[in-house]
């Protein structure tokens, strides 16, 4: 782990919460939403090199820095800039190349977003040459494009600490414009875009029919798979490159055809990650600005599979046209507009991050990006009955499918996957048959 200081950190500077941060329980957010993301290094680590490197990087990234506190008497919070963290010194655990157990271990404590220690790092050595790093960063302070950010930065100051050639950004000021520039005309036009295209939408139907409505599911499992590696390019050169990438049209498209098939719900809809970065200035930063995004998609029997691919990037450019709309007002808005509650809206959310297809790169090393050790089944309360989470790393295609014990066995789970597959194989191809044979397919 990183050891702390014997002076306490100073409060530097103050911003609001991001939508995103708002959204996700601010201050009273959840408490286990540590992620952590582990890396095998191999080769001769300059210790010093990374402990320095580490220092300027949270010197360059205010969230780094950063905790969220109540307002007294009132239900917002604040984000408080530090002017430094307390660790400072890098502490290395000895272990086995093999030891799962100490590896398991660093997994850290959750913590709440008014913790401190919200950034860590731990340094296992397995061996003279061989090391994993172990990073560790609370959701409400970083996001799928975050770890890109860290790890391109972390990279480029250990190869040189003196890498930084301009100015780091503020992220506190970022946050600020954030909030005061946004004009009423912005929100008007984003929900007035959200309200036309989710009117007159229906209750969502489920995969598991019986399930109790609005249930809140304690416990969940993960089915973890690759996609075999010629799926992958097949559906990449299928999809259209574009800010979520060429695999993210693909990967919803082959959910929306499960869904359509287990459902026989042709209007399917289902809820999708976005980055929420249009500028550049939020691209180089550290921090959580990731806003979600409701698409709806016709199923229709008739169309072929390149109809559906086309229509599901029609939808995916539309809603990074109006990403920053937040999430919670389009709710609110459906419901204002006679909807279904949020609960009925949606049952499966998607996640495509295609921001870190290589990880972590250390001058002079070897690295390889090592699969977070979560139990599973494991307590994590969840309304959806899905989330299909799709990771482009190291040049190959990781996929997780996360689902409530209550409600699919493995073996279900398992199957849930194995369509998905066949979904993404077809998808792919781009084949001219109708939707409609292939969706039968799927089922049968």
């Amino acid at each position: 782990m990183i050891e702390g200081t014997a002076v306490p950190p100073t409060v530097v500077d103050s911003a609001p919460p991001t939508d995103a941060q708002r959204r996700t329980g601010g201050a009273n957010g959840p408490l286990a939403y540590v992620e952590r993301v582990a890396v095998e290094l191999d080769g001769p680590l300059d210790r010093v090199r990374l402990e320095t490197a580490l220092r300027q990087l949270t010197t360059d990234q205010q969230a780094l820095r950063c905790l969220l506190r109540p307002v007294e008497g009132t239900d917002e919070c604040v984000q408080l800039v530090h002017d430094t963290i307390s660790p400072l010194q890098l502490i290395v655990i000895d272990a086995a190349a093999n030891d799962h157990a100490v590896l398991a271990a660093t997994t850290g404590t959750p913590k709440r977003p008014t913790d401190s220690g919200l950034f860590e790092v731990d340094l296992v050595r397995c061996g003279t040459d061989r090391h994993v790093l172990v990073v560790r960063l609370h959701h409400l302070f970083s996001d799928g494009w975050s770890y890109a950010v860290l790890f391109g930065r972390l990279g480029a100051l250990y190869g040189d600490p003196a890498a930084q050639t301009t100015p780091p950004i503020d992220y506190a000021a970022v946050c600020r414009d954030l909030v005061e520039r946004r004009s009423e005309d912005e929100d008007m036009a984003g929900l007035s875009f959200w309200r036309r295209r989710l009117a007159g939408i229906e209750p969502v139907e489920r995969i598991v029919p019986d399930a109790t409505p609005h249930a809140v599911h304690p416990n969940v499992q993960d089915v973890r798979f690759l996609v075999a590696p010629d799926v992958a390019l097949q559906a990449r050169r299928a999809g259209r490159a574009g800010r979520g990438g060429a695999l993210a049209a693909p990967a919803v498209t082959a959910v929306a055809l499960v869904l359509a098939g287990r459902t026989r719900q042709y209007d399917v809809r289902v809820a999708t990650l976005m980055a929420n970065r249009p500028d550049a200035v939020r691209q180089e930063l550290v921090g959580f600005f990731a806003n979600l995004a409701l698409l709806r998609i016709t199923v229709d029997r008739a169309d072929t599979v390149a109809d559906l691919l086309g229509q599901v990037e029609t939808r995916l450019i539309e809603a990074q046209t109006h990403e920053d709309t937040d999430f919670v007002s389009v709710l609110q808005a459906v419901i204002d507009d006679g909807g279904p509650s949020p609960r009925d809206l949606y049952s499966t959310l998607i996640v495509v991050n295609t921001m870190r297809p290589r990880t972590l790169q250390l001058s002079g090393l070897s690295s390889r990006e090592l699969d977070a050790v979560l139990p599973s089944p494991r307590s994590a309360p969840t309304t959806l009955e899905c989330r299909w989470q799709f990771d482009l790393r190291d040049d190959r295609l990781h996929a997780t499918l996360t689902t409530p014990t209550q409600l699919f066995e493995r073996e279900a789970a398992a199957a849930l996957r194995d369509e998905l597959l066949s979904a993404f194989d077809a998808v792919g191809r781009l084949g001219t048959r109708p939707v409609g044979n292939l969706i039968d397919e799927l089922r049968s």
